[in-house]
């Protein structure tokens, strides 16, 4: 026969234990004995489950036959250890006494009503464990379901709030790009509307300093004309007066007063210093450079001289008696004359008495009429007047006589009401440009060096931007970025044709 495998659950002492191993045609006793040597047992109980499931002991050698031939490979046996020795060889006891007989049976009985109550509390037992892992089970599938539903609750819950998120987050895109647009449309109307404003009332401006220039320029004109006018008609009347006084007194004087070689200027707070030198020499009326006389040496100083009286010393004029006392030769040094008035006459605009300096002013420039010191002065005395247009003649006119300190003219307090004016400031504009032409060149300084621009934070939106070849102002752009619109908002509103 054909090796027979064996499979032994042996239960010893509360435990269990599988062992597996085949026996070439093995009898019951040889099985047996295998068991008794290789593990021990004594009186060793073989048992198998039938067809039917019932569990068969197996004492003789017949039933082990039945067994073998019941059972499939591996021959499955539940070995219990038992409280005989291991019985003779079963040969020897085919015809057991009764009472061996009875005693088998009641052990095998007691046993079976054992295994019996065994197979019932494993019964038990294992409904119970199905009773509970079938509990288990649905308890388990059951929270498997609601896992399933809370997950199904939930995804439909943050597709909703995805959805939600995605409409706020459309809809604020809409509103700021709505924002921007409408911001940049106010910003372009209120600059449109700001340089219309701007420009009329520039035009406006223009038109009205323009008219109040022409009038005033005429009511100058007008009032110069009728100064001039009155001023020639009283130096007129003046001279024939005291020419007709003085041929009567003294029968006339000499020959025509003239000036002689002077000396640079030198004036007080509001007079200037002049550099030039006149060596020209010309014809003063007799009644200017007797009031000249007069207000220096006194009233009778012609009377003086004439009574053979010798000039003050240091006088600025020298005396030369013709025909006897009554014709006198006077040669006065109109430069050092005219540098005596201009003290005067800044001391008097020093105390306000603008009338008094205006009379020493008028009388130098007949005198000195090609001094352009005298010029500034009679300058500063119409500012105070307020003759504007004739103040500005006289800045021109002293400019024209060789006058160039800007930064004096500019930094008089008496000039401060003509700096408004537009011919005041094209005045100055001409001497800068007279004085810069004949400054001497400056050497060529090196080009400053230029650090290199740092990017902003949109640098390179902006570049992006410049790369598509797209038309925009970049701080438009860079408000609308600032402002938290996308770029990728802004270039379909730059695209459109």
């Amino acid at each position: 026969m054909a090796p027979v495998s064996l499979k032994l659950h042996i239960y010893k002492d509360g435990s269990k234990e599988t062992r597996r191993f085949s026996l070439e045609d093995p009898s019951l006793r040889d099985v047996l004995q295998r068991i008794v040597t290789d593990w021990g047992l004594s009186a060793p109980m073989l048992h198998y489950a039938d067809e039917d499931g019932d569990e068969i002991t197996m004492t003789t050698e017949s039933e082990w036959a039945e067994c073998l031939r019941l059972s499939k490979q591996p021959v499955v046996l539940y070995v219990r250890a038992g409280r005989s020795p291991l019985p003779q060889p079963l040969e020897q006891h085919a015809d057991p006494v009764p009472a061996e007989l009875e005693r088998i049976a009641a052990e095998e009985k007691a046993r079976v009503e054992a295994e019996e109550k065994e197979k019932a509390r494993v019964a038990e037992e294992k409904a119970r464990m199905e009773a509970e892992e079938k509990a288990r089970a649905e308890a388990e599938e059951k929270a498997l379901v609601e896992a399933e539903r809370r997950g199904r609750e939930e995804k439909a819950r943050m597709e909703a709030e995805e959805k939600a998120l995605v409409e706020a987050m459309e809809k604020a895109r809409v509103e700021a790009e709505e924002k921007a647009r409408q911001e940049a449309e106010e910003r372009a109307r209120v600059a449109e509307e700001k340089a219309r404003m701007e420009a009329e009332e520039k035009a406006r401006i223009e038109a009205e300093k323009a008219r109040a220039e022409a009038e005033e320029k005429a009511r100058i004109e007008a009032e110069k004309a009728r100064a001039e006018a009155e001023e020639k008609a009283r130096i007129e009347a003046e001279k024939a007066r005291i020419a007709a006084e003085e041929k009567a007194r003294l029968g006339g004087l000499g020959t025509p007063l003239t000036g002689g070689q002077g000396t640079p200027l030198t004036r007080e707070p509001t007079v200037l210093s002049s550099t030039r030198t006149s060596s020209e020499s010309h014809t003063v009326a007799s009644a200017t450079l007797k009031w000249v006389l007069e207000q220096y040496y006194g009233k009778d100083i012609i009377e003086r001289i004439m009574g053979g009286e010798a000039p003050p010393a240091e006088a600025f004029f020298s005396v030369k008696v013709l025909d006897g006392p009554s014709s006198l030769d006077l040669h006065v040094n109109l430069q050092q004359c005219v540098k005596l008035m201009q003290r005067k006459i800044a001391e008097l605009l020093t105390q306000g008495d603008v009338a008094t300096a205006e009379e020493w002013c008028l009388h130098a420039e007949e005198m000195l009429p090609a001094d352009e010191a005298v010029q500034y002065n009679l300058a500063c005395i119409r500012c105070r007047q307020g003759k504007i247009t004739e103040a500005i003649n006289r800045l021109r006119k002293a400019k024209e006589l060789g006058f160039h300190n800007v930064e004096h003219i500019e930094s008089d307090p008496d000039l401060v009401p003509l700096h408004g004016y537009q011919g005041y400031k094209a005045l100055i504009v001409s001497m800068k440009d007279s004085r810069r032409s004949h400054e001497p060149e400056q050497p060529q300084q090196a080009p400053p060096v230029v650090e290199p621009e740092r990017p902003g934070p949109h640098a390179a939106d902006i570049q992006k931007l410049r790369a598509m070849g797209l038309q925009f102002n970049e701080a438009d752009i860079c408000g609308l970025l600032d402002a938290g619109v996308s770029l990728e908002s802004i270039i379909p509103q730059l695209v459109k044709p």
